[in-house]
């Protein structure tokens, strides 16, 4: 009986994101919603870095990739395919000390003397002294942490600062002030294969444009 229920099960849905990211703010609210329409449906969280969801996306034993978009290119091929699904600023974290936290809004030119903490990622480091370039300065990177979890513990000083959104896990810390850059671009990338064999990745699909079109709604 076993085996019978075995070669009878269907397929499930593996979704994956980053160690970094909320899950609260986006995953888990869609896999609720996805959960409630196909009760049947095995679902289950992977958790890896981009090049990991990458080589797994290829390989299929990942089906979904939910990650932030600051190296969306590594989803540009043949194989697969990517788009913004929850877009928002990138936001700079502080110490409410910071002098900077007095302030309502902010701008790139406003961070020319702060000193920054970033994760270890070359992309993201280029990105950053590419938008701070535009600004007229190069950013000042005092410390780098190993992944894009942590940036918040790693603020010692009242002139440090971190980049983040409001979909990765150092968001909204207690203890934190936390300023939009308007103009700037992350948010949550949906990346997949092109020529999916799951029909379970259409139905989850689905319940995220579902969810996107009730956020837009708010």
């Amino acid at each position: 009986q076993a085996a019978e229920i075995q070669a009878c099960k269907t397929r499930g849905l593996v979704v994956s994101t980053t160690p970094s990211a909320n899950a609260d703010a986006f995953l888990m609210p869609l896999l609720d919603r996805f959960n409630a329409a196909y009760p049947n449906v095995e679902t289950r969280v992977d958790l890896s870095s981009l090049e990991e969801q990458k080589d797994a996306l290829i390989q299929g034993t990942i089906d979904v990739i939910l990650s932030n978009p600051y190296r969306s290119e590594l989803f540009h091929s043949d194989e697969l395919e990517s788009r913004m699904i929850l877009p928002c600023p990138w936001s700079v974290g502080m110490r409410e000390t910071n002098p900077l936290a007095r302030l309502p809004r902010l701008t790139w030119e406003d961070l020319r003397n702060q000193q920054f903490i970033v994760p270890n990622n070359l992309e993201f480091i280029r990105k950053l002294n590419y938008d701070c370039g535009a600004a007229g300065f190069t950013p000042r990177i005092v410390h780098m942490t190993r992944f894009f979890s942590g940036l918040a513990d790693n603020v010692r000083a009242d002139n440090e600062v971190f980049l983040t959104d409001r979909y990765m896990s150092d968001y909204g810390r207690p203890g934190y002030t936390y300023r939009d850059l308007p103009g700037s671009k992350s948010g949550v990338l949906l990346a997949l294969r092109r020529h999916e064999s799951n029909s379970h990745v259409a139905e989850f699909l689905a319940c995220v444009d579902q969810y996107i079109a009730e956020m837009a709604a708010v």
